[in-house]
C-alpha cells in the first residue's frame, strides 16, 4: 500500500531552494517495501529508488546495498511522514518504547545509512523519537497514525496521501500483529 507521498520544498543553508517528491511503500505489516525519491536543486535533478525483499535485501538500480541488510524501515530525512511506519508496526503501548534501525535517506544528497531510532509512546497521540545523532523530538499523531506535527518540520501530514480505497487498510486489519490505532472496538 502507498503510505506517503508528498512534494516537500526547502531551502538548504547554501540558500538554494529544493523541490522533492517522493512515495513511500508498505505491506500489511507496515514494513516498507518500496521508496522513489526525486529531488530537484535549480537545474539539478537527482533520483533514488530502493526496493527491499522480503529477507531485508535492499536494492536500488538492482545493486543489493549491503550497507543497510536488515533495516524495516526507511527515514527520509525531508519528511517527518515517513515515521508513520514504525510508529505503526510497533504498536506501543502507552510507556513503552522500543528501538530500529532505519535507511536513513539524507536529503539533497540523496545518500542511504543506517540511523539507529527509539520510539517511546508517551501518550495516546503522542510519541518520542529518538536517533542517534542527538536529535529528539516530541512527534504527534492522528487516530490513524499519521504524523500531524513534528517540532523544526513544515512538513506534516498534509504531505501525506492515501488513496480512499487504501484508507481500510489503515483501520481494518486482521492480522493481530499490526497496530490497531483507528480501529473501532468490534471491527474487524
Amino acid at each position: 500500500m502507498k503510505v506517503q507521498s508528498g512534494r516537500p520544498c526547502g531551502e538548504f543553508p547554501d540558500h538554494f531552494w529544493h523541490a522533492g517528491i517522493s512515495s513511500s511503500h508498505c505491506d500489511e505489516n507496515w514494513l516498507t517495501r518500496r521508496v522513489q525519491v526525486e529531488r530537484t536543486i535549480g537545474n539539478d535533478v537527482k533520483t533514488l529508488g530502493l526496493s527491499v525483499e522480503d529477507r531485508g535485501v535492499w536494492r536500488s538500480s538492482g545493486q543489493e546495498l549491503h550497507e543497510i541488510h536488515g533495516c524495516s524501515d526507511v527515514d527520509l530525512a525531508v519528511t517527518p511522514a515517513t515515521n508513520t511506519l514504525p510508529i505503526r508496526r510497533l504498536n506501543l503501548e502507552v510507556g513503552s518504547r522500543e528501538s530500529v534501525i532505519a535507511a536513513w535517506v539524507k536529503f539533497p544528497e540523496l545518500e542511504i545509512q543506517l540511523l539507529s531510532q527509539r520510539y517511546t509512546r508517551l501518550a495516546t497521540n503522542i510519541y518520542r523519537y529518538e536517533s542517534n545523532t542527538g536529535f529528539s523530538a516530541e512527534i504527534v499523531v492522528d487516530d490513524l497514525g499519521l504524523v500531524t506535527t513534528y517540532p523544526e518540520a513544515r512538513i506534516v501530514s498534509s504531505h501525506c496521501r492515501i488513496r480512499p480505497d487504501e484508507l481500510e487498510l489503515f483501520t481494518s486489519h486482521t492480522n493481530p500483529n499490526v497496530p490497531t490505532i483507528g480501529r473501532t472496538s468490534g471491527t474487524a
